[in-house]
């Protein structure tokens, strides 16, 4: 790669160093926006040879989640994690698939909760939800159960269909705003996966669905060493 002047060989290292970590494009953009355009190969134009994040961020900016009514039915799963203690699981349809919200129960020690209840959130098909299930069934062991999820978020992330992206992302905020009201002190968690325009999606319908009734951190998790987002929402 021939550098210039303004995405010079330090600014590739440290970019390349971000990705590395797993920060998603949503704060990459925000640390090196103005200097994007510089790439030497036009990474981030469009006519590159990736997905031009700065097309995909104007669009996004246009684009605001409503809470719209959807019917949706939830229940309680024992964690995998846990004993005693329950994921949420959220059941609902969109153009005749059918959709499971996933509100996974997990207990975070980082700079900024001391073992505090958070809700890791991530939705898939009815279908590969069931898959899942049925693969861990049995299993004791708790890395063969984190194999399992791997994979399972994994498959989630090629398979889902994105043809219904909007109405996927509209139930989802609706029915958070709902299940917040079973939560005594809800904090969602949206960790990085390997897709980074999804997590983009998550975080953004989350800020247009709670507004101003929220306090965002950002850091790594002790569960799984994975940049987060936390959204302490407000009652």
């Amino acid at each position: 790669m021939n550098f210039n002047n303004k995405w010079t060989k330090g600014v590739n290292n440290r970019y390349r160093q971000m990705i590395k970590e797993g920060y998603p494009m949503i704060y990459i953009r925000e640390k090196l926006d103005h200097l994007m355009k510089y790439h030497p190969e036009g990474k981030f134009n469009s006519g590159g040879g990736i997905f031009p994040f700065r097309k995909f961020w104007g669009i996004l900016n246009e684009i605001k989640f409503n809470p719209n009514y959807i019917y949706f039915r939830f229940y309680e799963e024992e964690s995998l994690w846990y004993k005693d203690k329950y994921d949420i699981i959220c059941e609902f349809k969109i153009n005749d698939i059918d959709y499971v919200l996933l509100l996974e129960y997990l207990v975070d020690n980082n700079d900024f909760f001391d073992n505090e209840v958070v809700y890791n959130i991530f939705f898939s098909t009815k279908k590969q939800y069931e898959r899942f299930i049925y693969n861990v069934k049995g299993l004791n062991n708790i890395k063969d159960k984190g194999d399992e999820l791997d994979k399972f978020r994994d498959m989630v992330e090629k398979e889902t269909n994105y043809g219904d992206i909007i109405k996927i992302f509209n139930a989802i905020s609706y029915i958070l705003l709902k299940i917040i009201n079973r939560l005594d002190n809800p904090i969602y968690m949206i960790s990085n996966t390997d897709n980074p325009k999804k997590i983009n999606f998550y975080i953004k319908s989350i800020e247009d669905s709670f507004k101003d009734k929220y306090e965002l951190f950002v850091g790594k998790s002790s569960l799984n060493n994975k940049q987060s987002y936390y959204f302490k929402i407000k009652k």
